[in-house]
């Protein structure tokens, strides 16, 4: 492989694992929003 498609691949890693924590921050505040007091399975239905 060349250097240019290591520093890619590397790039392209990076910004998958920082695009995968955004998205795990989201999800938290998210279930904070609609769950505020937790939650258990099965999950009930909100009303909008």
């Amino acid at each position: 492989m060349k250097t240019s498609s290591i520093r890619i691949i590397i790039g392209v890693l990076i910004f998958s694992i920082a695009l995968a924590f955004i998205e795990s921050a989201v999800v938290v505040y998210l279930r904070e929003i609609y769950y505020p007091d937790g939650f258990s399975f099965p999950l009930e239905l909100i009303d909008n």
